[in-house]
């Protein structure tokens, strides 16, 4: 996905997990939206960090999880299921096993973060691990 390209459809998960209404409109609030899957070492503290932004930007942020299998075993739900009960994640998490949401974002690895401004627009990407500091400082430009 290029910068400025609008927020692709978030269409295609086999299930969403802590699913709550989102409304693609115009919300006031910046969208970060999480790759991640369970087979990912390394994606497992940043979706814990998530939960620090979540507490520093309180509503001016929505934070959606999509869960994108690496290989055959990710693509079972229950593994999935537990670990978001395990972390007690509070986002929704769309478990992507066909990679519907991913193929409509382009993307190819995980940890991946996408942040969408207040219009809708890619503002910031970036595939691997990332500081909630740098996610912080991202996140307050764009506002």
């Amino acid at each position: 996905m290029k910068i400025r390209n609008p927020m692709p459809p978030l269409e295609g998960a086999e299930v969403i997990l802590n699913e709550r209404k989102f409304d693609r409109q115009k919300n006031g609030k910046l969208v970060l939206i999480y790759f991640w899957s369970i087979s990912c070492n390394q994606c497992e503290p940043s979706l814990l960090k998530l939960n620090e932004l979540k507490q520093i930007f309180q509503n001016k942020i929505q934070i959606l999880t999509v869960h994108m299998p690496r290989d055959k075993k990710d693509k079972e739900v229950a593994p999935i299921k537990a670990k978001v009960e395990n972390l007690a994640l509070p986002f929704p998490v769309f478990v992507d096993s066909q990679l519907k949401i991913s193929d409509a974002f382009q993307n190819r690895m995980v940890p991946a973060f996408y942040l969408f401004d207040q219009e809708g627009l890619l503002r910031f990407y970036k595939a691997g691990v990332m500081s909630t500091k740098q996610l912080e400082q991202k996140i307050n430009r764009i506002l």
